[in-house]
């Protein structure tokens, strides 16, 4: 998959939404916005028809007001396509995270 750049990339669609996509002739869409989601430590929301979506909004802004960015500037910009990953002690996280980046010079 291409390097997003600095940005996550986060999904919003109701359940059906995806399966139709393939009767549309875009089968694999679905997929592709999922592995855009992955690499770029992003998140996915999916509805289904009975889920209340005033609920689940409220948990999106819980989220958004509970999360850390972290930065840092690569010692060498050599082209190449780099692999990070992310450690916490504490059990009770979950880390989405950009699973790479390339060092562009």
């Amino acid at each position: 998959m291409k390097q997003a750049g600095e940005i996550a990339c986060h999904v919003a669609a109701a359940v059906d939404q995806f399966d139709r996509l393939d009767t549309l002739g875009l089968a694999g869409v679905g997929t592709y916005l999922d592995d855009a989601v992955d690499a770029t430590g992003g998140g996915r929301i999916r509805l289904g028809a009975h889920d209340d979506s005033k609920a689940t909004m409220q948990r999106v802004v819980n989220e958004l007001r509970h999360q850390y960015t972290m930065s840092f500037i690569p010692t060498v910009l050599d082209g190449a396509v780099h692999r990070l990953q992310v450690k916490v002690n504490r059990k009770a996280v979950k880390l989405r995270f950009r699973r790479s980046y390339t060092a562009i010079p």
